[in-house]
Order: structure tokens, then sequence, then C-alpha cells
């Protein structure tokens, strides 16, 4: 038998080297699951495997007890996620007005995900070691891009053509550039901006707006863990070429918190940070293609969908749905357009309670930190997603998103 050790000092992790074979299993399961490219058709695959990788790799530790550290920022996020999901999923069913063979499938990945990490976290630096190849793919990724961009304009689209995967729920491609499209040497065609001679790259991610938030995600980390310059450049490579218009916001709300939470110490980094932002608010309202002032004219629908499905968000006549909401995949003989679209028109869904249930979730692992500069660096890594969650994705029952929460930059040096 395998015991159980609730360990009560604020040791977060142990220090037990994880096996490569873990390593490459777990992220193989990660990238099956939402919102990788793969996710579409594999997502219970993916999830079935992340679950059986856990028990796998617990098990092969003879002798060894089961450690759950009681005071950890895993604890608190694992607490998190699943009084979220016991909420949501408890309202649905409360309501049963929902499509509830989606809801017993996401409900599976909210609640074993937040277990399954939360125990590789207690017991290994697997969670560690599986995160840092996977921010380095991305890299490669980025690099990929920049490959197909330069070529591009020599060779032309159809010579780099390798194949078309067929994303579920998505157009296939077609030789002016359409969705699935596989680009030597690999980078995936999400739509293109013809007019402006761009084309959407969206890595190994279902959109160009995921595929951004982890291309920043990549970038921050390998800045903290002092990576090689090599490794840092392809996933700004990534983030700035992908196509996406979200990323200005993720790069600012990343610059907000790491200079901003030092700024009152280093006045510098307040000099900085305006700098950033002001660079990049010209960008997002001036980019070719991208910028705010060319897509209200191309791509305004984008736009517009956003804002219409926030709206469902404010409160109506029925302030009880307003708090509670109506539960996740509601459905009704009258179709509510882009509801669900980010987690603020979800609040149609969840209400306002689970809203801030939801938002807890990334907050939650702020707590139990070393110190109030390693809170900073783990919420700078973070913010991405949450921007990106917020405001452009709907990405609520995302076993990736989730599962990334519990992955935490390098410590600030003591000295």
């Amino acid at each position: 038998m395998y015991n159980l050790s609730i360990d009560t000092t604020d040791i977060t992790k142990s220090s037990a080297a994880a096996p490569g074979l873990f390593v490459a299993l777990l992220l193989f399961f990660l990238c099956l699951t939402r919102p990788s490219l793969f996710g579409q058709d594999f997502n219970y695959l993916g999830g079935l495997g992340i679950v059986l990788t856990t028990l796998a790799f617990l098990l092969t530790r003879s002798g060894v007890p089961v450690i759950v550290a009681r005071s950890s920022p895993e604890l608190n996020i694992a607490a998190a996620l699943l009084a979220f999901w016991s909420y949501a999923f408890g309202l649905t069913i409360f309501f049963g007005n929902s499509n509830l063979p989606f809801l017993f499938k996401a409900s599976a990945a909210g609640f074993s995900v937040p277990v399954c990490f939360l125990l590789l976290s207690a017991n290994s630096n697997l969670v560690d070691r599986t995160f840092s190849v996977f921010a380095r793919i991305n890299s490669a990724l980025g690099y990929s891009i920049a490959i197909t961009y330069c070529l591009l304009p020599i060779v032309g689209y159809s010579t780099l053509r390798l194949f078309t995967y067929a994303i579920g729920g998505y157009d296939d491609g077609d030789a002016s550039g359409g969705n699935g499209d596989i680009l030597f040497p690999f980078s995936v065609v999400y739509g293109n901006l013809i007019e402006y001679g761009i084309y959407r790259f969206c890595g190994i991610y279902r959109e160009v707006g995921i595929a951004q938030a982890f291309f920043v995600w990549s970038f921050i980390y390998l800045l903290y863990s002092r990576a090689k310059v090599t490794w840092i450049l392809g996933s700004l490579l990534g983030a700035l070429l992908c196509g996406s218009t979200a990323v200005v916001f993720s790069l600012g709300a990343a610059a907000l918190v790491h200079f901003g939470s030092q700024s009152a110490h280093r006045p510098r980094y307040l000099l900085i940070l305006v700098v950033l932002l002001s660079a990049l608010g010209l960008l997002l309202v001036f980019a070719p293609g991208l910028g705010l002032e060319d897509k209200a004219v191309t791509h305004g629908t984008s736009l517009t969908d956003r804002q219409d499905a926030m709206a469902m968000a404010l409160p109506g006549g029925d302030n009880w749905r307003w708090l509670f909401g109506h539960g996740l995949f509601y459905e009704s003989s009258k179709k509510v357009e882009n509801v669900g679209i980010n987690a603020i028109s979800a609040i149609f869904h969840i209400g306002v309670i689970g809203f801030v249930l939801y938002l807890a979730t990334f907050f939650a692992g702020l707590f139990g930190t070393r110190s109030y500069r390693d809170a900073c660096r783990y919420l700078t890594l973070i913010s991405p997603f949450l921007v990106t969650s917020l405001f452009f994705q709907p990405v609520i029952d995302a076993p990736l998103f989730l599962a990334v929460l519990f992955f935490f930059p390098p410590p600030v040096p003591k000295s």
C-alpha cells in the first residue's frame, strides 16, 4: 500500500527528480488537450492520459509516501479550481437547462487536472521540467514562423505548404492561406490578411489569440529562468509574428505587473513602464492590419462580437440570474450570440459569484509564495492567460489553461 502523507511545513514541493519518460508522457498528453490544435479532436484522450501518467508516476515511486504539502501555493490553486468547478457543476445541475454531456466532460477535466497537478507538484519536479520543455517548444515554433515569413516571398505559399491538418470546427485550408495549412518548417496557418500581406500563425494552438498567450508566457518564463538568448528570442518572435492583436494586451499586462510592482523602489522601472506601454499603445492602434484602426474596417465583427457578448454580463431584470448565472452550456430556444466568447461574457452562464471564483483561480497561487517578489513573478507569468481569458478567448474549461497555473517561475535569489 502507498501511504498518503500531509506535510505541514512550508516546503511547497519535493526536490525528487522526475524521470524523462514521465516528462515526455505528461507533455504529450497536455498537447492533446484544449486549447491546443489537437485538443479539438483528442481532448478526452489527453485528459485520460494525464490521469494515467499521474497514477503511473506515483505508483512507480517504490516505498515513498505520497505527499501533499499543506502550506503551498499549489494547494491554494487546486482548492480554488475545485471550488469553482464544484460551484459551476452544482449550479448547472440545479437549473437543469444545459447540455449535460458537455458539462460532465468539462467537469471531468475541471476536477481531475487540479488533483493530478497538485500531487505531481508536491512529489517531484515533473511539472517544472515539463513546462520548461514546453516553453522551449514554443520558442522553436516562433523560429519556425520567422523562417516561414522569410521564405514566403522567395519560394511562394504553395511551395512551402506541406499538408493540411483539419481543425475541428474550422474550415480547411486552401491555396490562399486557410486554416490548418502547415507550412515549412512547421508553421500552422490561421487565415490571413491578404490585403496587408500578413499571414496569421497559431503554433500548436486552436487560434492565434491563444497562441500569443503561450508565446508571451514562454518569453517571460525564459527571461526569469535566465535561459539562453536564442530561446528567449524565439518565443518573442512567435508572439510578435503570430498575427494577434491580443498580444499587445498580454505584453502590456506582463510589463505592468513586473515593472509596476517594483517601481516604488526602482524609479527607473516606472520610466521603462511608461515607454513600453506607450509603444504598445501605438501598436494597438496603428499596426497595419492588426491595429484597431485597420481592424475596425476589415474585421470589425471581431470587435463588435465581443462587445455584444460582454454586454450580456450586465445586470438585467433578473438579478438572481445575474448573481448565479444560467449554468454552463446553457441551452435556450432563444439563441444568444457569442455568449461565453470570453470569461466576462461567461457571467451569463456562471453568474457574478462564479466569475469571482474563476478569478480567484488566477490569484490563489500568490498566497504561500516565499516573498512579495516571487508572488509578482508568478502573477507576471500568468498575466497573458488572465488577460486572454477575460477578454479574448473561451478557455474556462480548457485543461491546458488549468494545468499551467501550477507552474511557477524560478524564485528571486535571496542575495
